[in-house]
């Protein structure tokens, strides 16, 4: 009985302890139940645990009912700095219940406005996505408009997907699951505010596992007006693809064309690939390794149609081989691109032609360094191109370029080597146009790199242009410059200019149309660069060289000239030195219509962009007293060129000259000291005097000057002195009417213009001279009635009557001004006498006053030709008649 009751009392303390313990869970599981739906609780909760769980996590409201379904309120989930993943939920409910709680599953979960930023702000930073295979299994989740934003650091680029709908059944980490989404997307750049969306995608995929890779099939799309990511930009895209990953395969292809524009952005330019309709697919086998990828029947339009297909084995040392074939390029569509790359002007031209590429590659990527060779071939067939005005351009040109190619590991050296056939069509250069259709230009080119990204290049190779002279070079480029070697073999003179500049020589030269050119020229030079600096040195060489002109020039020359130039320009003084080397110009014979040389060598300097021929070259002109005091010409290479040299010509007989010049030999004795004669910019400026004897007088001539001296409006002019000028002389050659007497006098601010006068002030008046009578003739007293009024006048009258018995008549004083400004000539009397301008004053006793009638007569310089053309007309008719 004691031992009963001892059993039953040890029972009830058993049950009564088993009951404490039950109803103490029971109270710790209300009390956590209720606890757990205190924000207070569940954030001091999770703030213990932040390190075990790795983000700070914050809830605003929350609210479980019995049966263990949650609805949750401002829910934010935060990296421990600014880096990394941050959600934010604006409402979540998780329909679980007390089965699939124990089972660790969520029936049902709708997220609504749930927010994700990402902030990238290193190039290193990483991100732990390992979680997701620990999330437990979901019959159903759905996300009511979501928000990702993605920020790419502190240059304000950010990607951010907006009102995301997203619908997820029956997922488990090891079954996979079904999950169809939409979104819009928006692209943001530090140059645009723009949030709305620029564009939408939706997705579909069925997934049979997740872990530990992924096997499902699905497909997305994609579709964007426009995404501006600084250097590049997005117009238009349009993506359509099925993804099918299998358990060894993995399979993707375009079921519509990937379409769009793309743009790259430069600070000088822009690159722009326009009207995409791209299939790009892959295929990779994880049992073989093999990979087949590319873009297949695709196009840009303003590149052409093209295939692109890589063949790969990702295993070790990773074989490979590539292919592009594009059989129909419009050239004048893809000149855009290409324009990007050229300088200006060549960026605003026009090009034209139909081309086609094969390239061919392969290789492999053995210790992370790619290797490989292959073959390049370009063809194109109509092309031509054309400057904005037109004046340069070209038609009907083709031809072959074909490249082998081999690419090292980066520790050995590559090698190329090229060829190419050209086929020559019409050129158009400026003035200069020829026809070269059916010759050709053959190229040929090779050379080594260093490693694959062509740090370093060498090459070599050789140029036939059209067999008008063969050509060889070689040199290499790194990143501290390059440098180019050019030699040529000999350049025969008769077949180049034959064959490219005598018919421009026709067209625009007249006067060298019947040029002749024999002999033979070489070249050698060396040129380095460095950025936008060139310098160069070399020699030139010319053999047996000949040129005639017609009957009017010809001559043999020798010609060794080594030379040093540089680009850009500047200031650097050159003088002969030990250091700088002489060239020398032989001239063996040079004949003209004037004079003779022969067997003459002038040392020449060429150096620093300077040439200079020192002084004493050229006196041995036979019959011309001529010595070349120097020569020089300064920054050859730079659009401020400027030439010049000292002449002195002493007591040299000109007479001849005049009459090849005018018909008429007039004795005439030229000297002339011209310290200084400068060319620069098209102007002439000479200092100096020269001087001219002739009708027994003297002129002096000085300030001489030029303008557009290429141009046919070019200007020429200067000043003139002249006295002691036999009027009897110079009228017997001037059919103005005979005179006697010595006149003195200037033409000042003479300048010529287009070959005629357009601007001087002629001051004469008489000399009187012991022993010298002075005369006027009834011509020309009549001349200087048509110079002043236009009709003979008096001159009309003194032929009639008892006057046409005097032939002559004496004066004492002439004074005549002639002014031409503007094109407006005035003649002017410089005698003023009784209120009357004469132009010539009567002797004393007899003769005629020849008085300027109308002093303020202004005519145009067209009506004083006319008028001077009557003169001369009226005298060749009267010396008709006497004859």
């Amino acid at each position: 009985m004691t031992n009963q009751t001892a059993q039953k009392t040890k029972r009830s303390i058993v049950m009564s302890f088993l009951l404490f313990i039950v109803l103490l869970c029971i109270c710790i599981f209300t009390l956590l139940f209720f606890l757990i739906q205190k924000p207070v609780f569940v954030n001091a909760l999770a703030k213990i645990f932040r390190n075990q769980i790795g983000f700070n996590i914050s809830v605003g409201n929350i609210s479980i009912s019995p049966d263990f379904n949650a609805e949750m309120r401002d829910i934010r989930i935060m990296p421990f700095d600014d880096e990394g993943i941050a959600i934010f939920v604006s409402y979540a409910n998780i329909q679980s219940g007390f089965t699939n709680l124990f089972q660790g599953e969520i029936h049902k979960a709708v997220l609504k406005e749930p927010s994700l930023s990402v902030i990238l702000d290193k190039k290193d930073t990483k991100f732990d996505l390992s979680f997701l295979k620990k999330l437990p299994p979901v019959q159903l989740l759905e996300i009511d408009k979501g928000d990702i934003q993605l920020s790419l650091g502190q240059d304000g680029q950010s990607i951010r997907l907006s009102e995301i709908n997203l619908i997820l059944k029956d997922f488990s980490p090891l079954k996979g699951g079904a999950i169809k989404f939409k979104f819009k997307i928006n692209v943001k750049s530090k140059h645009t505010d723009s949030e709305g969306g620029a564009g939408h995608g939706e997705g579909d995929f069925s997934f049979t596992r997740l872990s530990p890779e992924p096997l499902g099939k699905g497909t997305i799309k994609l579709n964007m007006n426009m995404a501006d990511f600084d250097a590049l930009q997005i117009q238009n895209l349009s993506l359509n693809m099925a993804v099918n990953m299998k358990p060894d395969e993995f399979t993707m292809s375009s079921e519509k064309p990937f379409t769009g524009s793309l743009t790259y952005k430069t600070k000088d330019r822009d690159i722009v690939l326009r009207d995409m309709q791209l299939m790009p697919f892959a295929n990779y086998s994880a049992k073989t390794g093999k990979l087949f990828a590319g873009l297949k029947n695709s196009s840009i339009g303003n590149l052409g149609a093209f295939d692109l297909i890589i063949n790969s084995l990702i295993k070790q040392d990773y074989p490979w081989k590539a292919s592009i074939n594009a059989q129909s390029v419009d050239i004048q569509k893809t000149s855009e691109i290409f324009k990007a790359f050229l300088p200006s002007p060549y960026n605003t031209w026009t090009f034209q032609g139909i081309g086609s590429a094969e390239i061919k590659m392969e290789g492999d990527y053995k210790d992370n360094k790619l290797s490989g060779n292959g073959k390049i071939m370009l063809q194109f067939k109509e092309g031509g191109f054309s400057s904005p005005d037109s004046e340069k351009a070209a038609l009907g040109v083709g031809g072959k370029i074909i490249m082998n190619i081999q690419i090292p590991a980066q520790a050995e050296k590559g090698k190329f080597d090229l060829s190419s056939e050209i086929s020559l069509g019409e050129f158009l250069w400026g003035k200069y146009y020829k026809d070269f259709s059916g010759e050709k230009a053959v190229f040929l080119s090779k050379g080594g790199f260093q490693n694959t990204l062509f740090d370093s290049v060498d090459f070599s190779g050789s140029l036939n242009l059209a067999d008008g002279g063969d050509y060889s070079y070689s040199g290499f480029i790194d990143s501290h410059g390059w440098v180019l070697h050019l030699n040529s073999e000999d350049i025969y003179f008769q077949k180049f200019f034959s064959f490219f500049f005598r018919e421009y020589a026709k067209q625009n030269i007249p006067s060298l149309s019947g040029i002749l050119l024999k002999g033979s020229s070489r070249f050698d030079i060396d040129i380095r660069g460095k950025g936008s600096e060139i310098a160069a040195n070399g020699i030139f060489k010319i053999n047996e060289g000949y040129f005639s002109i017609q009957d009017k020039l010809s001559g043999k020359i020798n010609l060794t000239l080594p030379f040093d130039f540089f680009y850009p320009q500047h200031d650097n003084a050159v003088l002969p030195g030990n250091d700088v080397k002489t060239g020398n110009l032989h001239i063996e014979t040079l004949d003209t219509a004037y004079a003779k040389i022969k067997d003459l060598d002038i040392p020449l300097i060429f150096t620093k962009n300077t040439i200079l021929i020192s002084g004493g070259a050229l006196t041995p002109f036979l019959g011309i007293p001529l010595k070349l005091t120097y020569f020089r010409g300064e920054r050859l290479l730079s659009p401020d060129r400027s030439f010049s040299l000292g002449v002195i010509i002493n007591g040299m007989e000109i007479g001849s000259y005049i009459e090849k010049a005018s018909g008429t030999n007039i004795p005439a004795r030229f000297e002339a000291e011209l310290a200084d004669i400068s060319y620069q910019n098209e102007a002439l400026n000479i200092k100096g005097r020269a001087v001219i004897g002739i009708f027994e007088g003297r002129v002096d001539i000085d300030n001489i000057h030029g303008r557009k001296l290429f141009s046919p409006s070019r200007v020429i002019g200067g000043d003139i002195a002249f006295e002691g000028i036999n009027l009897n002389a110079l009228t017997g050659y001037i059919e103005l009417g005979r005179m006697s007497g010595i006149i003195k006098g200037s033409l000042k601010g003479l300048e010529l213009e287009y070959g005629q006068p357009s601007r001087f002030i002629l001051d004469v008046e008489s000399d009187k001279t012991k022993g010298v009578s002075q005369s006027v003739s009834v011509d020309a007293i009549e001349s200087f009635s048509i110079l002043g009024s236009g009709s003979p006048g008096i001159g009309t009258i003194l032929k009639s009557g008892l006057n046409r018995f005097f032939k002559e008549y004496p004066y004492s004083k002439m004074g005549i001004m002639c002014i031409l400004e503007n094109d407006v000539f005035t003649l002017r009397g410089k005698i003023h006498e009784g209120g009357k301008e004469y132009l010539i004053r009567k002797a004393f006793l007899r003769g005629i006053d020849v008085v300027n009638q109308n002093p303020d007569n202004n005519i145009s310089f067209r009506d004083m030709k006319e008028r001077i053309n009557r003169i001369f007309e009226k005298r060749q008719v009267g010396q008709h008649k006497s004859t």
